[in-house]
């Protein structure tokens, strides 16, 4: 990647959606706190006005909620919106845009801070390469043969505390360059890729399953949650 091209008009952050949730149906469209998923995301878009931004979708759903809060709406295909992959053809609206690097944002994780968003473009300028996050668990980990991973058998006590903990890859946010992407039908080389560490288990709450909705409303409800800090 060139140093020279990590400016604010070559960089552009984006979020997405689509309604076809298999395991949360319409998790995308009903209400969380005060609006939906789509909606916490597109107005955090809306206060990332500095920056380029835009949302993509397929369904006039998304566009609507753009519009009110004054947020490029990017038009997917039909098949870029029900694709489970490859990579490529999930964000071939990408190919046409004309930027040199993307920050893609996961819509499912409505806890993440704006400053944390900020924060984290702030390290992939610094680092001058491709990034994402990373979150450390502290616990006990085995592999699939039930051997252990980050502890010894011999160990005398189990206290979380003083284990050694392991790295998790946070399907988070992606800073990634555009022609590596359409060459390589990937985000990035992952001997290059460099890594931001969140540690803030409620930020790193993703809403995949119907479960992980209604705890993630009652948490919202509960705490009276600043989601736009």
């Amino acid at each position: 990647m060139v140093k020279s091209n990590f400016t604010k008009n070559n960089i552009c952050i984006y979020s997405l959606g689509r309604l076809q949730s298999v395991r949360c149906k319409d998790k995308m469209k009903k209400n969380f706190h005060n609006g939906s998923l789509s909606e916490i995301i597109i107005k955090k878009l809306s206060k990332l006005n500095n920056y380029n931004n835009f949302f993509a979708g397929y369904e006039s759903y998304f566009e609507k909620i753009c519009k009110k809060y004054n947020v490029t709406f990017v038009k997917r295909t039909k098949k870029s919106a029900l694709s489970e992959g490859p990579n490529k053809d999930i964000h071939s609206f990408l190919f046409s845009l004309d930027y040199d690097y993307f920050l893609l944002i996961n819509p499912c994780l409505p806890f993440l801070k704006l400053s944390t968003i900020k924060k984290f473009l702030n390290f992939c300028v610094n680092n001058q390469t491709s990034c994402s996050i990373l979150t450390l668990r502290n616990n006990y980990f085995f592999n699939k043969k039930f051997e252990p991973v980050n502890f010894k058998k011999n160990i005398k006590t189990l206290n979380t505390k003083k284990v050694d903990g392991i790295y998790e890859f946070s399907n988070c946010m992606y800073f990634f360059n555009k022609n590596f992407f359409i060459k390589n039908n990937n985000y990035w080389n992952w001997n290059k890729n460099k890594y931001m560490v969140i540690n803030d288990e409620l930020q790193m709450f993703d809403i995949d399953t119907e479960t992980d909705f209604q705890v993630g409303k009652s948490i919202s409800k509960n705490l009276k949650y600043n989601f736009y800090s």
